[in-house]
């Protein structure tokens, strides 16, 4: 577990300066200045010291407490769908992300947005722990989702040893939060390939997976860029939300996209023969997340309960 501890040794000290989250702080609040959707509380400079941080008092509620939401008038998917478009942003976008993302952290008010409609905002709290991405990182983590939505072995392959994990096939098991034999059968399509599994014999199969790789698992954690060890983190999360908030594979879809973009923008400058490719491929990858979201509609109008908030 020495992967752990080089994480904590690298943070903690930055997490119990409180002058080091406040400068987080204001770095998020300026990359999301031109979004209203996203708020960031100020902070009073005034008191601000090593161990003393005095912010903006903002009400709202996590947005994992389902019923106050709905109580505000909001749903709950359009909610899933700003946490997941904000933190896609933070990695593929600014490089800077933040790296402790839980329901006690992540807030949702109402709020008047431009057009005078009462919108949901997402307020972001507690700043001590942020993990810069480079580009390649940002490029190589984009390659990886896009293999494992191509179900191309050999781009999983590339990108994991890029991004230091040793075993792609259980890195790839790691980012997609399946069994990477899941993840390639074919003759599951995109129905059930990354939506979490729901039954007690899912989840059992998963827990097999994890104790039979542990070692892997460890392995992968100890030798992978360090960047991505957090952004693991958020992957996780982002999940769990999405799962609890009853849109499975909605962070999938936005994800896809992020992913996408960014592959594109890398590739701009690269041959024809491989901008075209990309464009095969997101033609591809188009038609798989239409298919998953009518295979989640389907299930929504079948009153499936895992799939409830679909109709947005």
């Amino acid at each position: 577990f020495m992967w752990f501890i080089d994480t904590a040794k690298d943070k903690l000290p930055q997490e119990i300066d409180f002058r080091h989250e406040a400068e987080n702080a204001r770095r998020c609040a300026k990359m999301f200045e031109d979004n209203e959707t996203i708020k960031v509380p100020d902070i009073v400079d005034k008191y601000l010291s090593k161990r003393v941080l005095v912010m903006e008092y903002i009400d709202g509620c996590s947005v994992t407490e389902s019923e106050k939401i709905e109580e505000m008038g909001f749903e709950l998917k359009p909610v899933s769908k700003l946490v997941s478009r904000a933190f896609c942003q933070m990695i593929f976008k600014h490089g800077f992300v933040h790296s402790d993302p839980h329901e006690g952290n992540l807030m949702v008010r109402p709020f008047k947005n431009q057009k005078g409609e009462i919108a949901p905002q997402l307020v972001l709290l507690d700043h001590g722990i942020y993990q810069d991405v480079s580009p390649t990182t940002q490029y190589e983590w984009a390659r990886m989702w896009k293999g494992l939505i191509m179900q191309d072995m050999n781009l999983i392959t590339t990108a994991a040893h890029s991004l230091g994990a040793p075993h792609p096939e259980v890195f790839g098991g790691m980012v997609a939060g399946r069994p990477i034999n899941d993840v390639m059968d074919g003759r599951q399509f995109d129905r059930k390939r990354f939506i979490p599994g729901a039954s007690t014999e899912e989840r059992q199969k998963l827990q097999q997976a994890m104790d039979e790789y542990r070692v892997h698992i460890n392995q992968c954690l100890e030798k992978m860029n360090r960047e991505i060890v957090l952004i693991l983190k958020v992957n996780d999360f982002l999940r769990a939300l999405d799962r609890k908030n009853g849109t499975p594979a909605n962070n999938i879809l936005i994800t896809t996209v992020y992913c996408l973009q960014n592959v594109k923008e890398n590739d701009k400058h690269k041959s024809f023969d491989i901008k075209f490719q990309n464009w095969k491929d997101e033609c591809n990858i188009f038609y798989r997340l239409f298919a998953l979201h009518m295979h989640m509609l389907w299930n929504y109008l079948r009153g499936n309960p895992v799939f409830m908030g679909i109709e947005n």
